[in-house]
């Protein structure tokens, strides 16, 4: 079975937003337009996140903007969902701070930490006293709250995986 792609009827004929029916799309700050779709998948691995997002003709996305981690946070709140969803990002960080200068996405088109602004979006959950590599996850823990965005270490598994893919022109 194929994707689907719906138009939209406008004032002056029809629109197309160019992502396939039930994916959000972004037009972030650098140009780039990405489509998203967060997907249930109770107990994912964060290892085997990107080959689940691969069945999906997608990868697993990064965060480039509170407006687009809050997005996949309204998304995890609608599902009952009382965890994580994964999204693409590595970190390093050690007791209660991170080394932003180590962070690494690899979708291949989010860059940046305008999601990881830890006054209002990012809470830091402390990694020990030596450096740690740390994933990224969009949550719903009530001690993060109102931040969106966590560095869980990757070992416990998440409800399921924030998949995405670029719109090219």
């Amino acid at each position: 079975m194929g994707n689907s792609y719906s138009w939209e009827k406008t004032e002056n004929g029809y629109s197309f937003s160019g992502c396939r029916d039930g994916w959000k799309k972004f037009e972030r700050i650098d140009g780039i337009t990405v489509c998203m779709q967060a997907f249930n998948s109770p107990k994912l691995e964060r290892a085997t996140a990107q080959t689940w997002c691969n069945r999906k003709n997608a990868t697993i996305i990064g965060m480039a903007s509170v407006e687009e981690s809050q997005w996949a946070h309204g998304y995890l709140i609608s599902n009952n969902t009382w965890y994580a969803y994964w999204v693409d990002g590595t970190l390093t960080c050690k007791l209660d701070t991170c080394d932003y200068s180590t962070l690494m996405y690899t979708d291949g088109f989010t860059s940046g930490s305008a999601a990881l602004n830890t006054t209002t979006n990012f809470y830091v959950n402390p990694a020990g006293p030596n450096n740690k590599l740390m994933y990224l996850a969009v949550t719903t823990l009530h001690e993060n709250k109102p931040k969106t965005m966590y560095n869980p270490g990757g070992k416990n598994p998440a409800d399921g995986v924030v998949c995405g893919y670029q719109l090219k022109n």
